[in-house]
């Protein structure tokens, strides 16, 4: 189900930020269909790299951005932030490198790449200048917290998809054992749909990494 904030809304409607971000309602819609041109086919993280992400005292969930490492990767990823009840990715800090990407090895397909801010924000404009859709998507601390707790997970797979007007994300409970990755299962009980994609649901531009790629200053 895709998970519509009715605060950011009004973002749109009348042009103010949105004081309050709400995750917690959900209107149904079909999201199980691939979604293509955003550079990138699925995303592994660890259960460590979420609970890394989820532990900041201020985190209400998780954002998702697709990107690009350097401007000559052959394909894009996905990283992962915190965001705070406003909205805002957790990023703050000189020496912070508060952003996850996805970096798998032929070792590990769960490695991941630390970021800070401007990387991240590079790593965006790479995707958007390779031809690809700049995006985001949110899931509730609660609801990534529900599938790591799954007996046998110790991470997720993150599937783009499309439904409700754009591009979202499908949360999957994995087991990663060494360089395989195994689906607990399918379905409500093992996965969870990324709500508030940006585009088309957006909130206050200065809350998103990629905020120029999304033209959301205009």
């Amino acid at each position: 189900m895709l998970l519509h904030n009715s605060t950011l809304g009004l973002f749109l409607l009348f042009g103010q930020p949105a004081v309050q971000l709400d995750l917690s309602t959900a209107l149904p819609g079909p999201l199980d269909t691939p979604s293509e041109g955003v550079g990138f086919t699925e995303a592994i993280f660890s259960s460590a790299s979420m609970q890394s992400i989820m532990s900041d005292r201020d985190c209400v969930g998780v954002r998702f951005y697709n990107a690009k490492l350097s401007a000559t990767a052959p394909q894009g990823t996905l990283m992962a932030v915190g965001i705070r009840a406003d909205g805002s990715d957790i990023n703050g800090g000189i020496l912070a490198h508060p952003y996850v990407a996805c970096a798998p090895s032929a070792q590990n397909p769960a490695a991941v790449s630390a970021l800070s801010r401007n990387g991240a924000s590079g790593a965006c404009a790479d995707l958007a200048a390779g031809g690809d859709t700049s995006f985001s998507a949110s899931v509730p601390k609660a609801d990534l917290a529900s599938l790591l707790a799954m007996a046998g997970c110790n991470g997720v797979r993150v599937l783009p998809i499309e439904g409700g007007g754009g591009t979202s994300l499908l949360i999957r409970a994995v087991t990663i054992d060494r360089t395989v990755v195994t689906d607990l299962g399918s379905g409500s009980g093992y996965e969870r749909r990324a709500g508030d994609p940006c585009p088309a649901i957006c909130g206050n531009p200065a809350n998103y990494i990629n905020e120029a790629q999304l033209n959301l200053n205009k």
